[in-house]
């Protein structure tokens, strides 16, 4: 059985304006790097044997201290990237909605961006990566850094749940999702959306950001 941590990657300027980043190569904002550090301490915990992430900066920079702590080499992997969502990068979902109102329509989520994917075509990539993965670390504890729509593509698809149903589910930023994977592929879905290290970090930060703002 094969334990995989599916990591969403941590905080970019991106994601606090909500616009949409694709394989746009954007990296870590402060907060992002934060929570990069404070997630590789939780993964210590865990007796991790192998290494990977997508080849975007902003997963491959929050797979650094997690390398660091565990005395791991990051795999970069272009199959562990998040939806492309072609020339809607930069987009919040309003103004993509403006200009692009059948991407969320009765079609979603078969309907490809402009030139890009689809959730579904995403879905089958990033499926098909960590099976690929897993399939390499037989018996073993395996992390990934991937992206919050990568990661609900994961999920649906080695869970087999429709990936329409995960719509809703919001990947928070560091957060651990595990699945099981035994040898014939069959998948477990363990524990998902996990950010439970990030709440003593958040008062921290606060604390901190309050006292240099006073001082």
């Amino acid at each position: 059985m094969t334990e995989i941590f599916l990591v969403r990657h941590g905080r970019t300027a991106d994601n606090t304006a909500r616009r949409f980043q694709g394989h746009t190569d954007t990296e870590l904002d402060d907060v992002g790097r934060g929570q990069a550090e404070i997630l590789a301490g939780r993964l210590m915990t865990f007796d991790i044997d192998a290494l990977y992430s997508s080849d975007l900066a902003r997963a491959r920079q929050t797979a650094e201290p997690i390398g660091r702590g565990l005395g791991l080499e990051t795999v970069a992997r272009r199959d562990l990237r998040e939806i492309d969502v072609g020339s809607a990068a930069g987009l919040t979902k309003e103004e993509l909605n403006q200009r692009h109102p059948a991407i969320f329509g009765d079609g979603w989520p078969g309907v490809a961006f402009p030139g890009g994917e689809s959730y579904e075509q995403m879905s089958a990539r990033v499926t098909a990566a960590v099976r690929t993965v897993a399939a390499a670390h037989p018996g073993q504890r395996v992390a990934i850094v991937s992206h919050g729509g990568a990661i609900r593509g994961a999920i649906a698809g080695l869970v087999a749940i429709p990936i329409r149903s995960l719509a809703g589910l919001v990947v928070v930023n560091t957060s651990i999702t595990r699945i099981l994977i035994d040898p014939s592929g069959a998948a477990r879905l363990h524990s998902i959306n996990d950010s439970a290290h990030l709440e003593e970090w958040a008062e921290e930060f606060a604390t901190r950001a309050l006292s240099e703002a006073v001082g």
